[in-house]
C-alpha cells in the first residue's frame, strides 16, 4: 500500500483589510517636537554615516558637538508652553542625548584603557579617514606605516608573556579590545579596496604588506579572545583612565532654529499618506512571508490590492477637500493620482517577454543577453497619466527629437572649434582619449565636485546646508556593478566607475573613454551638489509624509536642469567641455526615444543598444550597459524618460517664476527641494499658488503645442 499523502494545508485566510476612518486621521494633533525629533535623528545618522571609523579623536569630536548642540538648542526652549504630548517628546529626545554624551565619554574612556592593545590604531584610523576626506594617497609612505603594523603586533603580543608585568586588564576590556581589531581590520580593508585594482602604483607598493598586516589583524583578534577566556571575571569596576590627549571639539552648531522647526506649517494629509505607506508596505510583505499565495501578480493578490487601492479612493472622497491647506490639498492630490495609477496598473497582465512582435533580448550585447519586460503601449500611458503629464506617447518623442536637432547643432559647433568640421563624432572620439591616467579619476572627481560646490555658492544659486556639504563620499564602483552601471552614479556617495586590473583589455579601454575627464565634468554635479545629494539630502528632511513616493521627473529631471542651467550660464570653459555636456543631454534625448519604443513593442534590446551607439556615439560596453540597467527590473517603464521630460519641466517653471521676477533662483530652487518628490505639476501649482480641484486634470503645457502629435 503507498503511503498516504496528508492533506494539503490551505493558506490561511487573510483577515479583510480595512481602511481606517481618513477624517480621524486627519484631525489627530501632532506633537510639536515631532519635526525636531524627526530632523535629530536624520542629522546624527548622517553623521555616523560620514564618520564610521572606530577609535577616531575626530569622531569623538565630531559627535561631541553635535549632541552638544542639539542640547544647548533645547535648553533654549520653554516646555512648559508646549502641550502634554510635545512635552513628553521634549524629555525624550533630552534623555537621549544627554544618554549618548554619557555614551560618548564611556566609549573614549574604554579605548583609551585599551590603547596599549591596539598600537595599530592610529595608523588605521588616519589612513581611512584621509581617504574619506579624498586626500590623494603617497603609496610609498603609506606602505611604510602598513608594513609596521606586523611588527606592532608582534610586539603588543609579547606583553602578555612578560611574567613580570602583564597587562592589568579585566575580561571583558581584553574582549573590547578584539573587538575594536575587528572594527579596525573592517576599516583598513575599505582603505584598502578603494585603490586596490584602480590604482596600479598603489597596488604595487601595499599588496604584500596589506596582505600580511590584514592576516597579523585576523590572527591577533584570536589570540585576544583567547587570552580574554582566561582571564577570570572580575566584578570589580576597572579604574578609569583618562585620554592622553583630550579631544578638540570643533567651533560651530549643528542644531536648527527648533522654535522655527516647529513653526513651520504641516499638512493635515501628513498621518493618512505616513499610515497609506505603511500599509502599503504591510499588505506586500505578506507574501514574502508566506501569509498570501507567493508572486507579485497572482489573483488573490492582485485582487487584494485592488480592493485596498479602491477602498483608499473612496475614503479619501470623503474628505472636505474645500477645507484643506494648499500642503494638505497636494497631498490629497498625491495620493489620489498614486491610487488611480496603481489601481488601473492591475487591470494590465503581467508580461514576461512583451505581447507579441520582435524579439526582446540582445544575445549577442556585450556583457550577455539583455532580457525585458515591455509593458505595451496602453499601459504606458497609464503611466504617463500618472506622472501627471499631459502630452501623448508621441509627443513625447517629438520633444525628445526636437532637443536632440538643438543638440547635434551645438555639437557640429564645438566640432569646428576643434577642427573637425561638422563631423561631431570624430569631436566625440577625440574628447573620450582626454581621461586621467589609472589612480587618478577620484582626484579628478573630487576637484569637479568642489569646483560645482563653489560656483552655485558664489552665485548664491541655491542654499547648502553645511552637514550636506561635509557628509557627501566618494566609493569606487566593482567591475560587476559597471555591467549595469557604465558610468558613475550618485546621491551622498557618488560612485565612481573606472577600469580595474581585472578587466579585459577592450572593457578598460571602454571604461576609459567612457568616464573622460570632459564627460565627468559634465554630470559630477549631477550626482552631488547642487543634483542628487543635496536633493536625497533635502527630501529626508522635509515634507516626510511623501518620501514614501517617488518620481523619475522629480529625481532626475532636477540634477539634469543644473546640467540645463550651468550651460546657460556658461560653466563650460572650453568646446571641448561643451562636447562633454552635449553628450549628456544627446543621451538624455535617446533615453525617452530607446525605452518608449521597447516599452511599446516597437524595438528589440539590441535595437536600443545600436540606437545608443549609432546615434549618441556610446562605446559597445557602455551601450549595452545602460539598456542591461534600463529593463533589467530595477526601474519603472518611465524612468529614463523622466531625465529630460522632468528637466524641461523645472526649465518651464523657471520661466513662469524666476524670469519674471516673481522668485529668486535661490528662492525657487529652495522652493522646489521642500516639497520634496512629487510631480512638478503639483509643485507648479504649489509655488504659483494655482486654484486646485479634487478632480484636478494635468493641463500644463510646458514645452508648448506638439505638430505631429497623434491622438491617443
Amino acid at each position: 500500500e503507498p503511503a498516504k499523502q496528508p492533506p494539503a494545508k490551505e493558506p490561511p485566510k487573510l483577515p479583510e483589510y480595512v481602511v481606517p476612518d481618513l477624517r480621524e486621521l486627519t484631525a489627530q494633533p501632532e506633537s510639536e517636537m515631532a519635526a525636531a525629533v524627526r530632523r535629530y535623528e536624520t542629522d546624527r545618522a548622517t553623521l555616523l554615516r560620514t564618520y564610521p571609523v572606530p577609535a577616531s579623536p575626530t569622531r569623538h569630536a565630531r559627535l561631541a558637538r553635535f549632541y552638544q548642540s542639539w542640547r544647548s538648542a533645547l535648553d533654549r526652549l520653554d516646555p512648559g508652553k508646549l502641550r502634554l504630548i510635545s512635552r513628553l517628546d521634549y524629555q525624550f529626545l533630552q534623555m537621549a542625548i544627554d544618554g549618548e554624551l554619557r555614551q560618548l565619554d564611556r566609549q573614549m574612556t574604554e579605548e583609551a584603557a585599551v590603547a596599549q592593545l591596539l598600537p595599530f590604531a592610529p595608523a588605521i584610523v588616519e589612513l581611512e579617514e584621509a581617504r574619506r576626506r579624498m586626500e590623494r594617497v603617497d603609496p610609498m609612505r603609506a606602505a611604510g606605516r602598513v608594513a609596521a603594523m606586523k611588527k606592532q603586533i608582534e610586539q603588543v603580543r609579547q606583553l602578555f608573556d612578560d611574567k613580570t608585568k602583564p597587562p592589568a586588564l579585566s575580561q571583558a576590556r581584553i574582549t573590547m579590545a578584539a573587538d575594536l581589531t575587528g572594527s579596525l581590520r573592517s576599516a583598513f580593508k575599505n582603505w584598502f579596496s578603494f585603490y586596490d585594482a584602480y590604482d596600479p602604483l598603489f597596488s604595487w607598493w601595499l599588496a604584500l604588506p596589506y596582505k600580511e598586516a590584514d592576516e597579523a589583524l585576523q590572527v591577533y583578534s584570536g589570540f585576544l579572545r583567547d587570552k580574554a577566556k582566561a582571564v577570570k571575571p572580575d566584578d570589580k569596576p576597572q579604574p578609569v583612565i583618562a585620554s592622553s590627549t583630550p579631544i578638540a571639539i570643533p567651533a560651530g552648531t549643528d542644531a536648527p532654529d527648533l522654535a522655527a522647526l516647529m513653526a513651520e506649517p504641516r499638512s493635515e494629509l501628513s498621518a493618512v499618506l505616513r499610515r497609506f505607506t505603511a500599509d502599503r508596505f504591510g499588505q506586500g510583505r505578506m507574501s514574502a512571508m508566506g501569509v498570501q499565495p507567493a508572486g507579485r501578480r497572482s489573483p488573490e493578490r492582485t485582487a487584494r490590492f485592488k480592493k485596498m487601492y479602491t477602498d483608499w479612493l473612496n475614503a479619501l472622497l470623503k474628505l472636505d477637500f474645500d477645507k484643506l491647506s494648499p500642503d494638505g490639498r497636494t497631498d490629497y492630490l498625491l495620493l489620489r493620482t498614486h491610487l488611480m495609477r496603481e489601481t488601473a496598473k492591475l487591470d494590465f497582465p503581467a508580461r514576461a517577454g512583451g505581447g507579441g512582435g520582435r524579439p526582446r533580448d540582445a544575445s549577442a550585447a556585450p556583457g550577455g543577453a539583455i532580457p525585458g519586460r515591455p509593458i505595451g503601449r496602453d499601459a504606458l500611458k497609464v503611466e504617463l497619466a500618472g506622472e501627471l503629464l499631459p502630452y501623448s506617447l508621441d509627443e513625447c518623442i517629438e520633444i525628445a527629437e526636437r532637443e536632440a536637432v538643438w543638440c547635434l547643432t551645438e555639437l557640429k559647433k564645438a566640432s569646428r572649434e576643434m577642427g573637425f568640421g561638422d563631423d561631431w563624432k570624430h569631436a566625440v572620439e577625440k574628447v573620450k582619449n582626454l581621461h586621467v591616467e589609472p589612480g587618478r579619476q577620484p582626484d579628478l572627481i573630487r576637484d569637479l565636485a568642489h569646483e560645482a560646490i563653489d560656483y552655485v555658492t558664489k552665485f548664491d544659486l541655491i542654499t547648502i546646508p553645511p552637514l550636506a556639504q561635509e557628509s557627501w563620499r566618494m566609493e569606487m564602483m566593482s567591475p560587476q556593478r559597471q555591467l549595469v552601471s557604465p558610468f558613475f552614479t550618485g546621491g551622498e556617495v557618488i560612485s565612481v566607475a573606472f577600469p580595474t586590473s581585472t578587466m579585459a583589455h577592450e572593457a578598460k579601454l571602454q571604461s576609459l573613454r567612457g568616464n573622460n575627464i570632459h564627460f565627468s565634468r559634465a554630470t559630477v554635479h549631477h550626482e552631488l551638489v547642487p543634483g542628487h545629494h543635496l536633493q536625497q539630502y533635502m527630501a529626508a528632511r522635509t515634507n516626510l509624509q511623501r518620501s514614501g513616493y517617488t518620481t523619475s521627473f522629480w529625481t532626475e529631471g532636477w540634477a539634469v536642469y543644473w546640467e540645463m542651467v550651468l550651460w546657460d550660464r556658461g560653466f563650460q570653459r572650453s568646446p571641448e567641455d561643451r562636447i562633454g555636456m552635449l553628450f549628456w543631454r544627446l543621451h538624455r534625448c535617446a533615453r525617452i526615444v530607446f525605452s518608449f519604443n521597447f516599452h511599446a513593442e516597437k524595438w528589440s534590446t539590441k535595437e536600443c543598444v545600436d540606437y545608443l551607439v549609432r546615434t549618441v556615439g556610446h562605446e559597445q560596453e557602455n551601450a549595452a550597459a545602460e539598456v542591461r540597467r534600463s529593463f533589467g527590473g530595477g526601474y519603472g517603464p518611465l524612468y529614463q524618460a523622466g531625465y529630460l521630460l522632468g528637466a524641461l519641466q523645472v526649465r518651464g517653471m523657471r520661466r513662469e517664476l524666476v524670469e519674471s521676477g516673481q522668485m529668486t533662483e535661490k528662492a525657487f530652487h529652495d522652493a522646489i527641494l521642500r516639497e520634496n518628490r512629487i510631480p512638478f505639476e503639483l509643485i507648479r501649482a504649489r509655488l504659483m499658488a494655482l486654484p486646485l480641484k479634487p478632480d484636478h486634470v494635468a493641463d500644463w503645457k510646458f514645452y508648448g503645442a506638439m505638430s505631429s502629435a497623434k491622438a491617443e
